[in-house]
């Protein structure tokens, strides 16, 4: 999943303490064909799904 390392993900905090992601690719790259098929919502489960992991894996990880 190289192409993954292909997106330009930022976030911004927003002043009511919530946040805004935002998913930035080159629609003309090849790799990223299947990502840019997937449409917005699957492209959005994909983030959720890949930010569940991950937090997940922070918290059993902690050691405080």
């Amino acid at each position: 999943m190289n192409w993954v390392n292909k997106l330009h993900i930022d976030f911004q905090e927003d002043p009511d303490g919530g946040g805004t992601i935002t998913v930035e690719w080159d629609e003309e790259d090849c790799s990223l064909e299947e990502w840019t098929s997937w449409g917005e919502d699957k492209q959005k489960q994909f983030i959720l799904d890949a930010l569940t992991i991950a937090v997940s894996n922070a918290l059993d990880n902690d050691e405080t």
